[in-house]
C-alpha cells in the first residue's frame, strides 16, 4: 500500500506544474493502509483472509514464473517432461545460479508474505484496536502461523535467512543472515503461540486451526532434533477425537466403483463435513480464502501440469474446451520411474489401494472420434514420451467449460496421514522403531498394504511411504532439503538430467545476486558453491 501511495505522489508531482490549479486542486481525504484499515476485528479478519491467495499463488505451477515446478521437478519424484526444459523447472541443476529467476521469485514472494504478516501482527498488537484480547490473540496467532509457514519455506530453500519480526516501514540496507537453527527456533516460537491461540477448528474453509500449528510444529521440531517435542505435537492431533483417517467410502462417488483413498480427492470431499482427515485445505472455489483470479489465471493448475500431453499423439484429441476428467494436460510434471514403479514393487505393495486403477491411471484409450482406433486401448510404450504416461488421479476433477483445462478442485496442504508419518520420523529419531512402525502401519493399514516390521523402518522407507501416500500433496523438494537428502535421492532416483547436473551444494538455492547487491550496508554471504 505504501508503494501505491509513493507512486501516486510522484505522478502528481510530474503533472501538477503543467495543470491549472483549478483543474487539479484536490486533497485526498484518506489512503487505505494498515494504520487506518486494521483498526477493528472485522478489518483484521479481512486482512488475514487476504493472506491466503498469496500463499496459494506461491505454489501455483502454471504461472508467469512457474515457481511451483521447483517444488516437484528435479527431485526423486518428478521430471519436467517437455523438451527442452525451461530454466524455472530446475531439473538442470547447473542452471541453479545466483541470477536464476525462480530463486528470486521465491525470495521476493515469500518475504512479501512476511511483511504482510508482520503488518497484521503490529496492528493487532497496537492499543486502541476495537477487539477483545482473545480476538487480538487469535488474529496474531493466525498471522504468526502464516509467517512460520513462510519462514519454513525460506529456511528450506535458502538455509539461513534474515529474521524479520517487525513490519519494515523504511528502507533497510544492512540485513544479516541468521543461522538455520536460529530461524527454525524463530518458527518454533511462532507455532507454539499459534497452537495456544488459534481456534480448535478452522473459522472458514481454507483457513487454519490449532491442528495446522501442531502439524507444522512437529515438522520443525524434527528438523531441530527435538524429537520428543515432535511426538507431543503430532500426538495432539492424532489423539484429538475430531481427527481420524477415513476408512469407509464417502462423498459424492461413494456408491460408484472406487475406494476410500480415491474418495478423498473427489471434488467437494476436501471440505466435506464427513472428512475427518483434512487439516488444512487450500481453496480453489470462488469467494473462499485462497481463491484468486478467474478464467485463464484462476482455478487449479494441477491437472494441466501433471496430466500428460496426450492430445499430441495420433488417435487422441482434446475434448471440447478440455471439459472432461482428462483435462488439457501439458505434461510439465512427469513422474519418474521411482514414482511409477519402484515404490510399488515388492511383495509389501501387492494390494496397496493407492496403486489401484482408481488412483493411478495406467490404461489409456484412443478418444479421437472418427479415428479407426477410437475406443481401443493404447498399447504403446508409456515410458518413452511425455505425451502419455501413467497419471496420478489426485489431480482429476470437474473441468468447467472455460477452455483452460483447469479445475476448481481444492488441494490438501495438510492431512492426518502425514501427521502419522511425521511422528514416525520423530520416533525414528529417538531410535524407537516399534512405535515408528506402528504409526507407519496405521497409514498402510488404511491402504490395505502389508504391515511392516520395526526392522524395516529407515528414513528412506519413510520417504517412500510419504511418496506413496502424499504424492503431489507434499512439496517434495522441501521434504528432501530439510532432511539434507536432496542430493542423495536425486542421484539415486531423479531424472537423468538432474542426476548428471546436481552437486552436493544444490541442497540449498543460491541467494539471488540482486539481493546481495542491494544489501550494501552489511555483508550478505552467498551460499557455498555458488
Amino acid at each position: 500500500m505504501k508503494c501505491k501511495i509513493i507512486v501516486l505522489v510522484l505522478i502528481y508531482a510530474v503533472l501538477s506544474p503543467s495543470c491549472s490549479k483549478n483543474v487539479l486542486n484536490e486533497v485526498p481525504e484518506s489512503f487505505l493502509s494498515p494504520s487506518n484499515s486494521y483498526q477493528t476485528y472485522a478489518g483484521l479478519q479481512t486482512a488475514l483472509t487476504g493472506l491466503y491467495p498469496f500463499l496459494r499463488d506461491q505454489d501455483d505451477i502454471i504461472s508467469a514464473t512457474g515457481t511451483g515446478n521447483s517444488l516437484f521437478a528435479g527431485t526423486d519424484e518428478f521430471t519436467y517432461a517437455q523438451t527442452p526444459p525451461t530454466s524455472n523447472s530446475l531439473i538442470l541443476y547447473d542452471e541453479l545460479i545466483p541470477s536464476n529467476g525462480t530463486c528470486l521469485t521465491w525470495w521476493n514472494g515469500l518475504f512479501q508474505l512476511v511483511q504482510l504478516s508482520n503488518a497484521i501482527i503490529t496492528s493487532a498488537s497496537s492499543p486502541g484496536i476495537d477487539a477483545t484480547s482473545a480476538q487480538k490473540n487469535a488474529v496474531i496467532a493466525e498471522a504468526r502461523w502464516v509467517r512460520a509457514f513462510v519462514y519454513n519455506r525460506l529456511v528450506n530453500f535458502f538455509d539461513g535467512v534474515p529474521i524479520i519480526s517487525q513490519e519494515v516501514t523504511s528502507p533497510v540496507l544492512n540485513f544479516t543472515r541468521s543461522p538455520r537453527d536460529s530461524v527454525l527456533s524463530f518458527i518454533q516460537s511462532d507455532l507454539v503461540f499459534a497452537s495456544q491461540n488459534l481456534p480448535d477448528m478452522p473459522p472458514a474453509p481454507g483457513r487454519v486451526s490449532k491442528a495446522a500449528a501442531y502439524q507444522l510444529l512437529a515438522e520443525v521440531d524434527n528438523d531441530l532434533g527435538q524429537y520428543a517435542n515432535a511426538v507431543t505435537a503430532a500426538s495432539w492431533i492424532i489423539n484429538n477425537p475430531k481427527y481420524h483417517l477415513m476408512t469407509q467410502r464417502f462423498g459424492v462417488d461413494a456408491s460408484k466403483p472406487g475406494d476410500v483413498f480415491s474418495d478423498l480427492f473427489k471434488d467437494g470431499s476436501q471440505n466435506s463435513p464427513q472428512n475427518t482427515e483434512a487439516i488444512w485445505v487450500m481453496q480453489y472455489q470462488t469467494g473462499l480464502p485462497g481463491f484468486s483470479g478467474s478464467g485463464a489465471s484462476g482455478g487449479n493448475d494441477n491437472l494441466r501440469a501433471f496430466g500428460p500431453f496426450y492430445s499430441q499423439l495420433p488417435g487422441f484429441a482434446l475434448p471440447p474446451n478440455g471439459a472432461d476428467s482428462l483435462g488439457r494436460g501439458v505434461g510439465w510434471e512427469r513422474p519418474t520411474p521411482y514414482s511409477l514403479y519402484t515404490i510399488w514393487s515388492g511383495p509389501l505393495e501387492t494390494n496397496d489401494m493407492r496403486n489401484s486403477p482408481y488412483n493411478i491411471r495406467r490404461t489409456w484409450y484412443y478418444n479421437q472420434v472418427g479415428n479407426p482406433l477410437y475406443g481401443q486401448q493404447y498399447t504403446g510404450n508409456q515410458d518413452t514420451s511425455y505425451f502419455l504416461y501413467p497419471m496420478y488421479r489426485k489431480v482429476e476433477g470437474i473441468v468447467p467449460n472455460n477452455g483452460t483445462g483447469r479445475t476448481f478442485q481444492d488441494n490438501y496442504k495438510m492431512r492426518l496421514a502425514e501427521t502419522y508419518l511425521l511422528r514416525a520420523e520423530a520416533y525414528l529419531g529417538e531410535a524407537d522403531l516399534v512405535d515408528a512402525a506402528n504409526d507407519i502401519n496405521v497409514v498402510r493399514s488404511r491402504a490395505n498394504a502389508a504391515l511392516i516390521q520395526p526392522s524395516d523402518v529407515t528414513i528412506d522407507f519413510i520417504l517412500d511411504e510419504r511418496a506413496r501416500e502424499l504424492m503431489i500433496e507434499e512439496p517434495r523438494r522441501v521434504t528432501l532439503t530439510r532432511l539434507g537428502l536432496l542430493y542423495e535421492r536425486v542421484k539415486k532416483y531423479g531424472p537423468i538430467e538432474s542426476q548428471n547436473s546436481i552437486q552436493t551444494y544444490n541442497n540449498w538455492f543460491p541467494i539471488p545476486q540482486s539481493v546481495i547487491d542491494a544489501n550494501s550496508g552489511a555483508p550478505f554471504p552467498q551460499n557455498p558453491g555458488y
